[in-house]
């Protein structure tokens, strides 16, 4: 039960820190503390994938683990001046292209769900908004696509397979970080977007928190049960 409750503080610390540092983005308040509550956050995160006592697979806890690790880097390097956007993206795909290897070893190989055709809608329709905005960057933003459509796609097969709150939990935390992709690629590309920042921050914050409690499988219930 120790596991529980510490996971359980963990994440109501992670919690108050994401609100902390979104509040401050909100009110544009100037504060010495507010850039690093983002990556206490991540920190907070990171250390509840690590005491997970039995995961729902050893691999799936090592790949979500690692690419916690390299969101924390990437939050750690935005501290420093002059680091360009480009190096967090950069990050950010190598950890989308973990979270999609970690999602499909958790499903059998099989037909894919006919629920993947509403993801392929969705996609269709946004990238109709956004490809006459993109000009030069219509190739790139594209293959990023992919791997945020892949990445949900393996996600939405654990949901099926399994139909379990962690499985649920987790669909919800690879939704949550396309979500923010979204948001953001409208805001930049298509119009700007009112506290886009702020969403997309959120978001990406609230996804990986959701994705580190989903390692613990079948005994998230426990966890559940004491809220």
């Amino acid at each position: 039960m120790i596991h529980v409750y510490a996971t359980l503080l963990l994440s109501i610390s992670a919690l108050t820190t994401t609100f902390l540092y979104l509040w401050g983005e909100y009110t544009n308040r100037d504060s010495r503390a507010r850039p690093y509550f983002l990556p206490a956050t991540l920190l907070l995160t990171v250390l509840i994938a690590f005491i997970t006592p039995a995961p729902v697979s050893i691999f799936y806890k090592a790949a979500l683990s690692l690419g916690l690790i390299l969101s924390l880097l990437a939050t750690l390097l935005r501290l420093l001046p002059g680091t360009p956007p480009v190096v967090e993206k950069a990050h950010l795909v190598i950890v989308l292209t973990l979270y999609m290897i970690a999602f499909a070893a958790l499903h059998p190989l099989k037909w894919p769900t006919p629920w993947l055709l509403l993801l392929l809608v969705g996609a269709g329709g946004i990238a109709w908004l956004l490809a006459p905005t993109l000009a030069e960057l219509q190739i790139s933003v594209a293959l990023y696509g992919v791997i945020l459509l892949l990445m949900l796609w393996q996600a939405l097969e654990v949901l099926v397979v399994t139909g379990q709150l962690w499985s649920l939990v987790l669909f919800g935390g690879a939704l949550l970080l396309v979500m923010a992709e979204i948001f953001q690629g409208f805001d930049r590309f298509y119009q700007p977007l009112r506290f886009s920042k702020v969403v997309v921050t959120g978001f990406l914050l609230l996804g990986q928190l959701l994705l580190a409690l989903s390692i613990w499988g079948p005994n998230l219930n426990n966890l559940f049960r004491l809220v």
